[in-house]
């Protein structure tokens, strides 16, 4: 795929017949030291359920699900949680043949992780059995490959498989650039690092593959307001694997806009410190799991890199300058993990720039940092003061309309 306006077979519409869609290039496949398949000799082929969480989607849902209708296998099901809705989200999952469960007013926590939650509960014990559940947004689609990637992964054992969230910037924009660029860089680079040592990844809140039990467990915990942070720390700190399924792809629209992104990102930083504050005892088992834990932590907590990464550099100086002074052999130890830490972030970012799909890109990208910075202290702002528990980066239909001088998308 390459960023503009031409469209390779597979490539996904445009979310809005106003908008031409530009994919992000996600660079060629990287292969895991040990594949998950590797474990299983011909394992048997598991149906999954593909759950959909949605709240006021219609505008998006359709082609989610016509997309989605292609890689079903006969034993797979689809569920649709329709979440509090008040637009055409019911009618339209049920045209689709997708089993409804709507969620009203009071019914459990608010939020996205709180319907997760209210679905596992509701049907546990049910008529779907054991099989794997495989969650989505209302406005990812799915690569042709998704499901069966997924399946495979946990018909090997798995107990969470993440699919490859493959960024689509509907707007060029500088922000959207730099969201596409973090997602990939971290996928791609950092991930596949992790993968390569056998460590866990996080879980991404589209495109994941969870067993059964698993979620039950990590799900009648769910209290925050960032889902996907939430169950991989529990999943995590309870011992169970998350690996990343490069062969499954989730194609998934990052915001387009400043405000858009800072919604988003106020969300996880609301989920962060709720997830801290809420299992401690959690992140203090990943804390003791040494360099496979601290990892994970970072890629859950420590963000954006551009505010992180000169605060390493700082740490390191500092603890250089105070090694030096002292010649205290313990503080030169602390300096050189300092460093390599650094160094290992420096050499992940720049790979990410050249997984641009040219110079231009990469350049326009750096030099829209300082934006990426002033967004996301707007959105520490935001996460300060904001009651609205599905934060998302596009407006809904009415509300972005509205803003158009009532235009419709």
């Amino acid at each position: 795929m390459v960023l503009g306006s031409s469209r390779e077979v597979g490539e996904p519409p445009a979310w809005s017949v106003d908008q031409e869609t530009a994919a992000f290039p996600v660079g060629p496949a990287l292969t895991l030291a040990r594949p998950i398949t590797a474990r299983v000799a011909n394992p048997p082929q598991p149906p999954l359920i593909v759950l959909i969480l949605a709240r006021n989607e219609s505008t998006v849902l359709g082609e989610t699900l016509r997309h989605l209708a292609g890689c079903l296998g006969p034993e797979d099901r689809l569920h649709v949680v329709a979440d509090q809705c008040s637009d055409g989200t019911v009618e339209l999952a049920r045209r689709s043949g997708a089993e409804v469960h709507v969620r009203a007013a009071g019914e459990g926590r608010p939020g996205k992780g709180g319907a997760l939650r209210w679905w596992v509960d509701r049907m546990r014990g049910g008529a779907a059995g054991r099989a794997p559940v495989v969650v989505l947004d209302a406005d990812s689609l799915p690569s042709p490959g998704l499901l069966d990637g997924l399946r495979q992964a946990m018909a090997s054992g798995a107990s969470a498989a993440q699919a490859e969230i493959r960024p689509v910037v509907l707007v060029p924009s500088g922000v959207g650039l730099l969201a596409a660029y973090s997602e990939i860089t971290e996928q791609r680079v950092f991930d596949d690092w992790r993968a390569r040592l056998g460590w866990p990844v996080r879980l991404r809140g589209t495109g994941m593959a969870i067993r059964r039990d698993v979620l039950e467990r990590a799900a009648s915990r769910l209290s925050t307001r960032a889902e996907d942070i939430e169950l991989t720390v529990l999943i995590a700190s309870s011992g169970e694997s998350i690996c990343p399924v490069r062969s499954a792809g989730v194609y998934d629209p990052k915001p387009a806009d400043a405000p858009g992104a800072s919604r988003q990102r106020a969300r996880w930083l609301q989920g962060q410190a709720g997830v801290l504050r809420r299992h401690p005892r959690e992140v203090l088992r990943l804390i003791l799991r040494g360099p496979a834990g601290w990892s994970l932590l970072e890629s859950l907590f420590l963000r954006p890199k551009t505010f992180i990464l000169p605060l390493k550099a700082v740490s390191a100086a500092a603890s250089w300058t105070a090694a030096v002074h002292s010649g205290n052999g313990i503080l030169g130890g602390i300096a050189f993990a300092a460093s390599l830490w650094l160094a290992v972030d420096g050499i992940g970012l720049v790979a990410g720039l050249r997984l641009m799909p040219d110079a231009g890109t990469a350049r326009r990208t750096l030099l829209a940092s300082p934006l990426y910075l002033t967004m996301w202290l707007r959105s520490v702002l935001l996460s300060a003061v904001s009651r609205d528990p599905w934060l998302r980066s596009r407006l809904p239909l009415s509300r972005a309309s509205a803003s158009r001088g009532g235009d419709e998308l």
